[in-house]
């Protein structure tokens, strides 16, 4: 059988074959006829999954044959079912067999050696958001990387579900935002987050890139001040932008209580924005945020920035904001730098997993953020120091890592 193939693959080369004429042979050729059996050679070629004997209704002798057959065509594991305690002794006889007889199986050829390389499923986010794409861009990228795990991302309901799937042990990884993580290590951030019921499960791996806590306003309203009576969309109700906007008013004194609430997404807020249905709309996302860059092309909208004091209010009492100043020019209506919050894009990893297989993920992450940029533009913002600032209950490994590194 080899040396047909040899032959086939080599008429191939020469070009007296076609490509999809010898993919036919292929198909057709792997069988090897003993007389009493029919062996399919190529079964794991074809279907994933090698040959296997249906021991019931076979001779032992016929049984050691098709084992030869299989063995000298390069199986070096097969595995026998339905096979009798005489069958099981006659193979054994002059061969390496493990045979079960309860189950009535038999391997030939040994267990495989486990590789101590584990399954390791990242959480990211919808298959059309940002979370997806960077948690792909990492699997691809620095997944042939590592040698004590491999990588796997799976689409998810984002930040709150990142952080149940890893408490379920459904995902050893996650992506999300870290004012999230901090409302379930904290069992905080209201009935539509973790209240009263703390999962701390979930330790922080390493902040990506900042998702800016941005308010945008009518060019009347100058100031966050200005907001006092005005109608405001926060975000949808109960979402993470409804928490950080209640953050930001109240680093000026106010509540809802002291404004005119509108709970809709920010591309709903946009439109009454545009309408004069509202004064102002939040949104927290990366800048520059796309739909803001559309809308500057159709308003002119203003960016109120935050005071030094609100600043220093929001990172001291909500330790999972970080400033992040906007570049002027970032929106084509707004000329000036722009002083914000941000939450960040934090990786994070299970309590339960090891700390070797958490080192070498943060050090594969580091050494190939070059190319993890090119892959995925958030990569861009990753850096040492910005990937511990604002973090709390760092994982063991990845602490291993910053320590090592001098970060920590």
């Amino acid at each position: 059988m080899n040396s047909e193939i040899r032959k086939l693959l080599e008429s191939v080369q020469s070009g007296e074959t076609s490509v999809d004429d010898a993919m036919l042979e292929l198909k057709k050729a792997p069988f090897e006829d003993i007389g009493y059996a029919k062996v399919d050679l190529h079964r794991k070629v074809r279907q994933g999954a090698a040959e296997v004997i249906y021991g019931a209704g076979k001779a032992p002798e016929q049984i050691g044959g098709i084992i030869d057959a299989m063995r000298a065509n390069g199986q070096t594991r097969v595995l026998i079912t339905r096979m009798s305690p005489e069958a099981a002794a006659y193979v054994g006889s002059t061969r390496e067999l493990d045979y079960h007889k309860d189950a009535r199986v038999g391997i030939v050829g040994g267990l495989p050696q486990p590789d101590g390389i584990g399954k390791v499923v990242i959480a990211t986010g919808g298959t059309t958001g940002t979370y997806y794409a960077v948690g792909n861009a990492l699997v691809t990228t620095i997944g042939d990387k590592l040698s004590l795990s491999k990588l796997t991302a799976v689409d998810s309901g984002a930040s709150k579900a990142n952080v149940q799937l890893v408490t379920a042990n459904q995902a050893q990884m996650s992506i999300l935002q870290s004012d999230v993580l901090n409302y379930a290590h904290n069992g905080s951030g209201g009935e539509t987050m973790f209240d009263g019921a703390a999962d701390k499960n979930s330790l922080w791996v390493a902040g990506v890139y900042n998702e800016t806590v941005q308010l945008v306003t009518a060019p009347s309203i100058k100031s966050i001040e200005d907001l006092k009576g005005k109608t405001v969309c926060v975000g949808d109700v109960g979402s993470g932008t409804a928490l950080n906007a209640a953050q930001v008013l109240e680093a000026y004194g106010m509540t809802f209580d002291d404004i005119k609430v509108m709970y809709d997404s920010f591309s709903g807020g946009a439109e009454a924005l545009k309408n004069g249905q509202c004064e102002a709309a939040f949104t927290v996302s990366g800048a520059p945020t796309p739909a803001l860059t559309d809308l500057a092309t159709a308003y002119n909208f203003n960016m109120p920035s935050l005071s030094d004091e609100a600043v220093s209010y929001l990172t001291t009492n909500y330790p999972f904001l970080v400033q992040d100043n906007l570049p002027a020019n970032t929106y084509t209506c707004v000329a000036d730098e722009t002083v914000c919050v941000a939450v960040k894009a934090v990786f994070t990893a299970s309590k339960d997993l090891s700390e070797d297989v958490v080192y070498e993920i943060t050090k594969a992450m580091f050494d190939n953020q070059a190319d993890l940029a090119k892959a995925q533009a958030k990569f861009g913002f990753l850096s040492p120091e910005g990937a511990v600032a604002g973090s709390f209950d760092l994982h063991p490994g990845a602490e291993k890592y910053y320590k090592e590194i001098g970060v920590l």
